[in-house]
C-alpha cells in the first residue's frame, strides 16, 4: 500500500479468544478483512470493536505493535493480551507519535465510565508535548511539557469544566529563582493542592 493511500488500522476480538485482541490493516474494508479472518484463522465469528481511517495505515499499525510489544503474544502473529480500550488508545497514540492525522474512528464497543485512558501530543521532532487524562469519556486534566520533557502545567477539571491550574516551577526549562519556589510553596500550602514538584 502507497505511504500516501488511505486504510484502516482495526482492532477486532473472539469469543473464542478471551482477553486478546487483534490489531492489523487493511485497505479494503474492515468488514471484509473480517471475513477472510474468520475463514482462515479463527473458530467463531470476529466482532469489530474500532477502526481508524488513515493516511499509510501499515506505518500507524507497527507503530501499534511497538507500544504495545510487551503484550503481544507471538512476533508472527497480530495478537495481544491487553484490553481493547488499551489497544484503542495505542492506536491514537501511534497516529499521534507519527503526526498522522486519524480521518475517522468508531468504537464498537461500551466504553465504561471507569476506563482511563491518555491521550497524547508530540510536536514534529517527536517530542511530548501535551498529555490529556480521561475517565470514561470525561476530561480530568492536561499536562503541558517543556521542550526538554519537563512539566510545565497541569489544568484539572471537573465535570469536564475547567477547575484549576497547576504550576510546575521547580521544573522548567531554567531553574526559577529562590522567591518563584517560595510562592508556589506558599500556594500550595493555601490552596490545599496536592504538591506536584
Amino acid at each position: 500500500m502507497s505511504s500516501k493511500r488511505k486504510g484502516w488500522v482495526y482492532v477486532v476480538s473472539n469469543p473464542s479468544i478471551q482477553g486478546q485482541v487483534k490489531i492489523g490493516y487493511t485497505d479494503t474494508a474492515v468488514e471484509v478483512r473480517m471475513e477472510q479472518l474468520f475463514s482462515t484463522e479463527l473458530p467463531t465469528p470476529i466482532k469489530k470493536e474500532y477502526e481508524a481511517l488513515v493516511i499509510n495505515a501499515k506505518k500507524v499499525e507497527g507503530k501499534t505493535h511497538r507500544i504495545l510489544s510487551e503484550f503481544r503474544i507471538n512476533q508472527s502473529r497480530e495478537f495481544f493480551n491487553c484490553e481493547t480500550i488499551q489497544a484503542v488508545e495505542a492506536v491514537r497514540e501511534a497516529a499521534s507519535s507519527l503526526q498522522i492525522e486519524i480521518l475517522h474512528e468508531e468504537i464498537f464497543f461500551e466504553v465504561s465510565k471507569t476506563d482511563e485512558r491518555v491521550e497524547k501530543i508530540y510536536n514534529e521532532s517527536g517530542t511530548l508535548e501535551q498529555e490529556a487524562f480521561y475517565e470514561g469519556d470525561e476530561l480530568i486534566s492536561i499536562k503541558v511539557y517543556h521542550q526538554n520533557g519537563n512539566l510545565k502545567k497541569e489544568k484539572l477539571f471537573e465535570d469536564g469544566v475547567p477547575h484549576r491550574d497547576m504550576f510546575s516551577p521547580i521544573l522548567a526549562e531554567t531553574p526559577p529563582p529562590p522567591i518563584a519556589l517560595f510562592f508556589a510553596e506558599w500556594f500550595i500550602n493555601i490552596s490545599g493542592c496536592e504538591k506536584k514538584f
